[in-house]
């Protein structure tokens, strides 16, 4: 197929004004981005992996000088980060030896993968002038998994660790993660919600009130004192037929015995019997 061809495939980016300076860009591909603008530069939170020219249309919002900040590595908040090649691009550390990883079902030579990113932990803030964003480590569905806080919108950008469909953290992919680290991680968040209103999810929809986090809690505490989620694990935004993967790889997602699915209210945890206490085989660092 003619690259011309593939590009077409991914639809144009459409946005949303979500506050005075964040803007929700949606696309048919990978995740959603924001972008938070300051008064010296602004942020483009995930880049997805679209692969259309995302830096063209963040410079139809904003000519200010930007820069990437990733929740995570994984490819479809990664994938289209060597478009700003040239700006400051940051993510944890862990994120920093997978981001250029794509997934089996895409082609590599459709991405610029000639970036260097440049790690950045717990405590540190990036500013844009009369902003700062703050990184807050949450690793579960990714070992590298930053929330972003930004107090003057009152929001926090969480990537795949809180979302309004599903968090994914089952499997033998997720040997690094438990739902008892995901509740320390909610729990933290939760000390954090006089600080923020919303939560800006990078799938399905966003952006969501920050009672969601009191929903996730819910969910752990009840996975952890015994109770079973329950075994039907598709949703309309995941294993769905508009879902990439093949459908070998999501039969071995739904036939695994050991997945369930917890819900409560908003919130969904897709999560392994396996894996619901924190592993000292496993360190978060492997």
């Amino acid at each position: 197929m003619e690259k011309t061809q593939r590009f077409a495939q991914d639809r144009e980016f459409s946005k949303r004004q979500i506050a005075e300076n964040v803007w929700h860009i949606s696309g048919s591909k990978g995740c959603d981005s924001y972008v938070v603008i300051g008064t010296a530069r602004a942020a483009v939170i995930d880049t997805g992996e679209n692969r259309r020219n995302l830096r063209v249309y963040v410079e139809s919002i904003t000519n200010l000088p930007l820069l990437v900040l990733n929740t995570h590595g994984h490819f479809d908040h990664t994938g289209a980060n060597g478009k700003f090649k040239d700006c400051p691009i940051y993510m944890a550390p862990f994120a920093c030896r997978h981001c250029k990883d794509p997934h089996n079902y895409l082609n590599p030579e459709d991405y610029d993968l000639d970036y260097t990113p440049t790690p950045i932990t717990e405590g540190q803030s990036i500013d844009l002038g009369d902003i700062l964003l703050e990184a807050f480590e949450v690793p579960c569905h990714s070992p590298g998994s930053l929330a972003f806080l930004e107090r003057k919108s009152r929001m926090i950008f969480t990537g795949d660790e809180v979302e309004t469909g599903q968090v994914l953290i089952y499997g033998d992919m997720r040997k690094l993660c438990s739902v008892e680290r995901y509740f320390g991680n909610m729990q933290k968040l939760k000390q954090l919600q006089n600080e923020y209103d919303y939560v800006c999810p990078a799938h399905n929809g966003s952006p969501a009130y920050k009672t969601i986090i009191d929903d996730y809690i819910v969910c752990c505490e009840k996975i952890l004192s015994g109770e079973e989620g329950g075994k039907k694990l598709s949703s309309p935004s995941w294993l769905s037929p508009q879902d990439p993967r093949t459908d070998e790889d999501k039969a071995k997602i739904l036939n695994n015995p050991l997945n369930r699915r917890m819900e409560y209210r908003g919130a969904s945890l897709v999560y392994s019997l396996n894996h619901r206490f924190v592993s000292q085989e496993n360190p978060l660092d492997e």
